[in-house]
């Protein structure tokens, strides 16, 4: 079938320097949103914190470390245990579905273990998890949804800046993760590459339908 262009819309909830960023398809499922670590207590306040999701912690922005994880209940609760329990992670991108109930715990531990398997092939960040997750049993729908689904987290997540599940390329793309406003123009570059229409925080790419 004919390829067609999809966006990417990354909406700032704040003008600072360091803002929480949510990232989605404009006709997709899930989003990605990324959280500074000073940010948490705003973070607790979105609906994204009350969802299931996969969450990554990421070092600073010179160390690169990814944490993968998952919670079957609300995400702030978890990013709120490791923000007492875990000092070494200053960056979270937390991936949750925008459909009410299209995402649930069973979900969410596959998708782990799915994410934990392509964040080690693309061998960009050293995992900061001592275990591989537990896919559970999932019935082959759930487990082609789950693809699906990250099919569009992993481009979210590159375009917020943490191309955790993208292989360093031979031609030099610098190792790791970038922060702030240059996560915005990191995502901008590499969408260049994919697509010759690329406004500032937007990204069109062209996928095959």
């Amino acid at each position: 079938m004919r390829a067609r262009p999809r966006t990417i819309q990354i909406t700032e909830q704040s003008p600072d320097l360091e803002p929480i960023r949510v990232a989605i398809y404009t006709a997709g499922i899930m989003e990605a949103t990324h959280v500074p670590r000073e940010r948490l207590a705003e973070f607790f306040k979105m609906q994204q914190a009350c969802k299931p999701s996969v969450y990554i912690l990421f070092g600073k922005r010179n160390e690169d470390k990814a944490y993968i994880g998952q919670t079957g209940n609300q995400a702030g609760h978890r990013l709120q245990h490791h923000g007492w329990n875990r000092s070494d992670w200053h960056h979270a991108l937390v991936l949750t579905s925008r459909v009410m109930d299209a995402f649930n715990a069973a979900h969410a531990r596959y998708l782990e273990n799915y994410c934990m398997e392509q964040a080690n092939a693309a061998g960009r960040y050293p995992r900061g998890n001592q275990k591989n997750g537990d896919a559970g049993h999932v019935g082959q729908a759930m487990e082609w949804d789950c693809q699906v689904f990250f099919d569009e987290v992993r481009e979210l997540a590159k375009a917020l800046g943490f191309p955790v599940f993208h292989a360093i390329k031979e031609d030099g793309v610098v190792r790791g993760h970038a922060s702030g406003r240059q996560a915005l123009e990191f995502g901008r570059q590499n969408s260049e590459e994919e697509s010759d229409m690329v406004p500032l925080a937007v990204k069109s790419e062209q996928q095959s339908a």
